[in-house]
Order: structure tokens, then sequence, then C-alpha cells
């Protein structure tokens, strides 16, 4: 279907087919597919000037989304028909929410959550004809209550606006209530996690921000947001004391896989340590070429830490920025290991004073209180659906 329009003073014709709408602007010939068009509306009450809303996609090494618009003209019957096909067709072919639960954390960070929902997120949600149900979080611990009272059943999907403990403290609130809802025990650690099929998307408002890097390959607002309508933080390890912990590990490997030079599914070793970091995406080490990147399977990259020099811990995250494999083997307090699941035990070889510390973690930044000196953490793979649609490899930019 074709229509005579009008851009930036030059006539042009815009072609509708099924995918996609294609027009030529300033001598360049544009498509855009309907899953990037936010919409059509009336450019400033004219009449006979539409302004169409689109996603604008700015591959590596951005890795960034923006929203533009472009503008047509046209006699009014045109105008009307016009936009008529082309909001029947976004319709058409489009999975978009109808509607998403939004929860904000207005403390975050620089505490522009609130501001970033109202200025950014919900404009952009409500031009793409998305209804959203806000809530603010108003007290500690909030995240949790939400999690565990909102009726997710009239929404399609949720959206967090806040850091890495705020998503940890939702994530795993929501997924505890899963498993309660289907008679899964949590305390078997042999048993297979009922999936949670609540769609979650993330927009960062925090101080880490970790996760949204890893789903969008950028820590930006707007790409995040867009990406939704498609489809640990280091101070503390600078500016306090580093604890060293005795413990016990114990190791889970994937069946048959060699481990340096063990056959062996569990390895169990005793270890003074400051730091543990589960990584639970896929690791790409910029000296590897591509086809000699390490196997992706059902693991994690698992790094122990153990006692070291500030100095040479702040020297670590700086190089960490360009990930390879030669610092993490040249590091020598740093253990590399790819795992199913990791148990730990606090020893009682510890400080007896520092008793009650030891059963507090630090887990991205969020303090959890456990009720005994052992920790099990076992990765449960696709138990999660989220919106995304980067699938360019991870850079620790």
């Amino acid at each position: 279907m074709n229509f005579s329009v009008i851009i930036s003073n030059n006539a042009s014709i815009l072609t509708i087919e099924d995918e996609h709408i294609a027009f030529n602007e300033k001598e360049t010939q544009r498509q855009i597919t309907y899953e990037n068009i936010l919409t059509i509306e009336n450019a400033s009450g004219d009449r006979r000037t539409s302004r169409l809303y689109y996603i604008q996609d700015h591959p590596f090494p951005n890795h960034r989304l923006t929203k533009e618009y472009v503008e047509f003209d046209a006699d009014e019957g045109t105008y009307v028909q016009l936009q008529k096909t082309i909001l029947e067709n976004i319709k058409i072919a489009t999975a978009r929410p109808r509607k998403l639960a939004v929860f904000v954390n207005p403390i975050g960070g620089q505490r522009r959550g609130k501001q970033i929902c109202d200025e950014i997120v919900v404009p952009i949600f409500t031009l793409a004809g998305i209804e959203v149900d806000v809530t603010v979080s108003e007290k500690s611990g909030h995240g949790k209550e939400f999690a565990e009272t909102y009726d997710f059943k009239s929404v399609d999907g949720l959206v967090i606006l806040g850091g890495d403990g705020t998503v940890s403290e939702i994530f795993n609130a929501l997924m505890r209530k899963t498993q309660s809802d289907a008679g899964v025990d949590l305390n078997d650690h042999n048993t297979t996690l009922e999936k949670m099929e609540l769609p979650i998307g993330i927009i960062p408002a925090g101080t880490g921000n970790g996760l949204v890097g890893i789903l969008h390959g950028c820590k930006d607002v707007m790409t995040s947001t867009l990406q939704i309508v498609k489809a640990v933080p280091f101070y503390y390890m600078f500016l306090k004391r580093l604890r060293e912990i005795n413990v016990d590990i114990k190791y889970d490997f994937l069946d048959g896989i060699l481990h340096h030079l063990k056959a062996d599914c569990q390895v169990k070793q005793k270890k003074r340590l400051i730091n543990l970091m589960a990584l639970t995406y896929d690791l790409d080490f910029e000296d590897y070429p591509k086809d000699e990147q390490p196997e992706k399977k059902d693991q994690f990259d698992l790094l122990d830490y153990t006692p070291c020099s500030r100095f040479d811990l702040i020297k670590h995250f700086y190089n960490l920025v360009h990930l390879t494999k030669e610092h993490l083997d040249s590091v020598s307090f740093i253990t590399h290991n790819k795992v199913t699941a990791f148990n730990l035990e606090v020893t009682e070889d510890n400080n007896p004073s520092e008793q009650e510390q030891n059963l507090r973690y630090n887990i991205d930044g969020e303090i959890y209180n456990i009720k005994t000196p052992n920790l099990y953490v076992k990765l449960h793979p696709r138990c999660y659906t989220v919106y995304s649609s980067y699938t360019g490899s991870l850079r620790w930019t």
C-alpha cells in the first residue's frame, strides 16, 4: 500500500508492508519494522501532519537505543488512512505488553528513581500504548512485600526501577513465592525449580546496575525502557575493612568435565576468603578468538578472592574493564572455576568475637542474615523471562 507524502519539504512515497514501512528521506531509503515503531499521532494538533515515533538502534560499540521521530505531511484523507493502517499493523505485528506493573526504588543510586520514572519511563510506555501501574517503595523491605502481595495476574509483566539490590530483593521473593505455590522444597538441593513465567524488565536507577549491563550491553535508561517496549557496588570493598574468613568450600562441576586434571564432580577445599564473585552470564575473553571462547553450558563462573592488598584489589577491578583470560590467570589471589553449585561453610577456627558477622553476607551491596554458617548456591537455568532483544557479546564497559 503506497501513500504520497511530504518529508522535510520533499515529495516521497511511503510504502506499508506486512513487516515494515519504507520511505525516502533526504535521498536515503529507510525501513522501520513495526516492533520499532512506538506510535503515529498528530503533530501539534495539525490535521495534515503525522509524527511517527520510532526506536533507533545504535549498534556496537554503543549498544544503545534512542527515541526518534519523522513527520509526514499529506492531504487529510491520506493522513487519516495512513495513521489507521500503521496503528493496526503495530497491533498485529507486535506482542507488546498491554499493562505493566512498575516498582520504583526512589533512594537508590543518586535518588533519581522517581524522576526517571516520571520523566522517561512512563511517557515512553504511554506513547507505546502500554498502561502502567506504578508503586514507589516507601520503606525497607517494601520490594519483598510488593512481590509477595501484588496481583501479577492483572499485568503482562513487571518493571523494576532500581539497582542490583532492589532487583535481587524482588527476584528472590518472587522465586520463593513461585516455588511455594508449586509445592517445591527449596531446601532440597536436588530439586528442580519451577520456572517463573512473569517477564521482568530492569531499568537502571541504582548504584551498581550490573544486571542491566548484561541484559542490554549498556546501562542506559532510555535503552532499557525501549527494550521493554520491544519485547557489585565496589565502594564496600574499597572504603571498608576487608574481612577475612576461614571456610570449607565445595564446588559442584558438570558430569564428565575435567577440572584441573580431576574428574571429580565435587571438590572440597579449605580457604581463607575476602570475597566471592558469581557471574551467571557467559564470559567472553578479549584475548581469545571467538571460536575458542569458553564452552557455554548450564554452569556459572565463580571467582574466589583470598587475602591481598587493597591496592592489588583495586587494580584488579580496574583491569576487569577489559576482561582477558591472561588477567584472571595472572592474579595470584583469585581462583576461577566454572561450577553448577557451591557450598560455603564457615569453620570453627574463626575469631569468636566475629561469630555474628560471619552469619551476615554482603550480596551485591545488600546484607543478608543467615541462620547457620552454611550457604549453598546453585544455578537453576532459564527460571526467569526478561525483556531484552540484545544479542551482542558482553564487554565490561
